[in-house]
């Protein structure tokens, strides 16, 4: 059980009462003050809101022919992808070999670049989605590709295939130029329940061949606090480390130490990460100006913006528009 103290921001803190410990109750984080039990393993029941911190998205969802041209397109492994070929073959290329999937297969591709191949006259049932932990890591692990038999899991097959349908339905204009769901706020919400339900099922699915290997870590109190806080800030305002050096009680440096220590990152590269997959999805999935793009993300200008993709990205935002332009949003 939690006990939550009253009051706002990063300064308020979560303290776990007493009861049955466990072997789990021993991995703690130590904070400046006490030990913060932040994550459960995911079978272990808690408060439900500890699970609103997963972040889940449905960047696409459709049933059709593929498009083949004869070459090897770059397999992109965010977000995560879930295929059942209903007909043709699918071929992934990784540095330790191929991999060959044939049609009545559902494909959870592993979550590493590659390459991908199809052949001629292959139709997929795709899709492609987000769910993961704040500090960016899919709830599975995903080093192996896994593949079963349709007929192993036909109800990932019923609810996807409704899912499919429902965007055709509610997303027509949706076209390789413009991979990702552009809607209103009205069709997000009828979307979500139908989304919720393939979320469900998927997890089941997994869960039975890969237990979840991340659920949040165990992190400090003020470092959780501060990923929710980056987390619900809008990418168009500048963010600058002392503003949350100061909501925390830190210093910019133990903010740094802190952060580094438990995810493996400061704030601003947690932040520039943030934007930069914000950035990459908008380029990819749409015909969006470059330079509403730029303002959109907070940038004065669209050669600050471009400086800094470029700087993260190893190429300008045109090049990376061109390149996916050309790629199969598969």
């Amino acid at each position: 059980m939690r006990n939550s103290r009253a009051g706002s921001g990063l300064k308020s803190c979560s303290q776990h009462g007493s009861g049955v410990l466990t072997a789990q109750d021993n991995l703690l984080v130590k904070s400046d003050q006490k030990a913060v039990r932040i994550a459960p393993p995911s079978d272990e029941p808690v408060l439900m809101d500890h699970w609103q911190t997963l972040r889940r998205h449905l960047f696409w969802a459709y049933d059709r022919p593929i498009k083949v041209t004869g070459h090897d397109w770059d397999y992109i492994p965010w977000p995560a992808s879930a295929w059942l070929i209903r007909e043709g073959e699918v071929t992934l290329l990784f540095p330790e070999g191929e991999e060959v999937y044939r049609a009545g297969t559902w494909v959870f591709p592993r979550l590493a670049p590659g390459m991908q191949r199809f052949a001629p006259g292959s139709h997929l049932l795709s899709l492609r989605f987000k769910l993961e932990w704040p500090h960016g890591e899919h709830i599975f692990g995903r080093q192996k590709t896994l593949a079963i038999p349709e007929d192993e899991i036909p109800q990932l097959t019923e609810i996807s295939s409704e899912l499919a349908q429902f965007t055709a339905r509610h997303f027509p204009n949706r076209t390789d130029k413009q991979a990702y769901l552009h809607g209103t706020l009205g069709e997000y919400f009828k979307l979500q329940p139908l989304f919720t339900q393939w979320i469900s099922t998927y997890y089941e699915i997994l869960s039975a061949h890969e237990p979840p290997t991340h659920t949040y870590h165990y992190l400090s109190e003020k470092v959780r606090r501060g990923i929710q806080f980056l987390d619900d800030r809008s990418l168009a305002i500048p963010f600058h480390e002392n503003e949350l050096a100061a909501e925390a009680g830190l210093s910019v440096s133990h903010l740094h130490r802190i952060f580094v220590k438990e995810i493996g990152e400061t704030p601003a590269a947690y932040w520039n990460k943030r934007k930069l997959a914000a950035a990459q999805s908008r380029l990819a999935g749409g015909s969006q100006s470059i330079k509403s793009i730029a303002y959109e993300l907070g940038f004065s200008t669209p050669e600050n913006f471009s400086h800094w993709f470029r700087a993260h990205a190893a190429q300008s935002p045109k090049q990376y528009r061109d390149f996916h332009a050309l790629t199969p949003k598969i």
